[in-house]
């Protein structure tokens, strides 16, 4: 699959983890915003159902793939 040339932080961008390291790693989820915490910034993301998490943002081309709206995507 190609990724989108869009920059990683763009808002709206769709984003999955390409390493695994948490239960929904490889599922695409929306960047909604950006936030920065104490340790580190993090991606706010949602996914198909409504679920919300904060992503790290560590180096972010080798740890994400960064593309369109997956077809199963319904909101």
């Amino acid at each position: 699959m190609s990724t989108s040339t869009t920059s990683p932080t763009s808002i709206g961008t769709f984003v999955r983890r390409r390493f695994p390291c948490g239960h929904r790693t490889g599922q695409r989820a929306q960047i909604l915003t950006t936030t920065t915490t104490p340790a580190r910034d993090h991606f706010l993301v949602i996914y198909h159902d409504g679920d919300t998490e904060l992503l790290p943002i560590e180096t972010p081309d080798h740890h994400y793939e960064f593309g369109p709206a997956p077809t199963y995507w319904s909101s």
